[in-house]
């Protein structure tokens, strides 16, 4: 009998792909280096920091050194359409939150002290440091920024949660040295803040935009003064009720903004807006309660304290020349980062005061540019002294040799500044 016919495999179907993930994963980020020499030490820190005040020193007081604090890297993920929007999580960190040797202290121990012959003559409390002498170049992180986003038709309207940049920082300067920090002491306002912001774009034509947006931030004025003692209270003291801030105590930060923008064009520096011009104008408003929590201010003292600020600015560009300016005037800006970065003790006084900046850049051959920048803050003299606050006027010059290439950019920068004091000028 013929042979039965052999029975083929069984045929198996080539698994299918698993399918794509909704969620997008992005890295980002821009590592700084600054090389520096400075002539004195200033009382806002040195290389990057050094935004004001020359501390009083003897001598030769030159210095230098590198610096890599304003590196910074982001992390986001983008998720699938929800409520009709395109949602975002994000969270920013640079290296600016202190280093091992100061910002992680340590108990404070008892050493011996000696006279020049090495004969012990009696002890003393000294510093205690929980890293080598080589810990200020041990970085640690801060928070930038850290939100949620939902973006309707690709930013016609946006809704954000979380810490996130003010409102009242609506354009900043360009700088190799000092990126995104120049002009702050002298005319520059805003930072980030945990709260929320809503922003609607209107298409005016197809070359002009206004942006319009709202916010609502958390308050804050003093906040690292100490803990209230049980027989000490605000706003006689500079203490916190509970540890809970006096801004905090009071009504949140309102800021509102409208920002016009014009043609795109190129963008000779990375922090100026791709477009041949633009206009903006930002209003805060804030309520502090000067007696804190749980507390009422004597019949003698007042018991809330007031910020406002009005901001106008903007920048054009024609051919190869870029010309910006942002001004404010407002009243107790201290937390803003206005009157010098003072903040008025609660028994003491208003303080009113303006601060400008302006900045003109022209644009070289093969990516090179080169950039001149002046700029002022200036509390109320007399409010200044009667609240007595150190310092009374802060002006910045500086002037920049830039090259920008792609994703690299690399500058030359002399930066000069000059503080006047409440008691002399410096």
């Amino acid at each position: 009998s013929a042979d039965a016919p052999k029975s083929s495999p069984p045929v198996v179907a080539p698994a299918l792909p698993a399918p794509p993930s909704p969620f997008v994963f992005s890295f980002r980020g821009t590592v700084a280096l600054t090389l520096f020499a400075q002539d004195t030490p200033v009382i806002t820190g040195n290389g990057v920091g050094a935004l004001a005040g020359p501390l009083p020193a003897l001598g030769d007081s030159w210095h230098s050194g590198g610096d890599i604090r304003q590196s910074r890297f982001s992390l986001n993920v983008r998720g699938p359409e929800l409520l009709g929007a395109i949602p975002l999580a994000s969270i920013e960190l640079e290296m600016a939150g202190g280093n091992q040797i100061y910002t992680v202290g340590a108990p404070p121990a008892v050493g011996t002290v000696r006279d020049a012959a090495g004969n012990p003559i009696g002890t003393a409390v000294t510093p205690g440091f929980t890293s080598s002498a080589q810990g200020d170049e041990s970085l640690l992180p801060r928070l930038r920024t850290a939100y949620v986003e939902f973006n309707w038709n690709m930013g016609e309207n946006v809704l954000r949660a979380g810490q996130y940049h003010n409102l009242m920082l609506a354009m900043v300067s360009a700088s190799g040295a000092h990126p995104a920090t120049l002009g702050y002491g002298a005319g520059q306002l805003g930072w980030r803040t945990p709260g929320i912001t809503y922003s609607h774009k209107f298409r005016l034509s197809p070359d002009v935009s206004l942006d319009t947006a709202v916010q609502v931030n958390r308050n804050s004025w003093n906040d690292n003064a100490p803990v209230c003692l049980p027989s000490m209270a605000p706003p006689a003291n500079n203490c916190l009720p509970a540890g809970v801030s006096l801004g905090e105590a009071g009504w949140p930060q309102l800021e509102a903004r409208v920002l016009f923008s014009g043609p795109l064009t190129e963008s000779p520096w990375p922090h100026y807006a791709p477009t041949v011009w633009q206009l903006h104008l930002v209003g805060h408003w804030d309520r502090k309660d000067l007696s804190g929590v749980n507390t009422t201010a004597p019949a003698n003292l007042r018991d809330g304290l007031t910020t406002y600020a009005l901001q106008a600015g903007g920048k054009y560009k024609l051919g190869p020349v870029l010309a910006a300016i942002n001004g404010w005037y407002g009243k107790n800006t201290g937390n803003l980062l206005g009157n010098i970065f003072q903040i008025q003790l609660p028994d003491k006084p208003d303080v009113q005061g303006f601060g400008v900046w302006g900045q003109v850049g022209v644009s070289l051959a093969q990516g090179f540019s080169a950039w001149g920048f002046a700029g002022i803050d200036r509390p109320n003299r007399d409010q200044a002294f009667a609240a007595n606050l150190a310092r009374v006027q802060n002006v910045q010059l500086a002037f920049m040799l830039a090259y920008v290439n792609g994703p690299l950019t690399a500058a030359l920068e002399w930066m000069h500044i000059a503080t006047e004091n409440a008691v002399a000028s410096t």
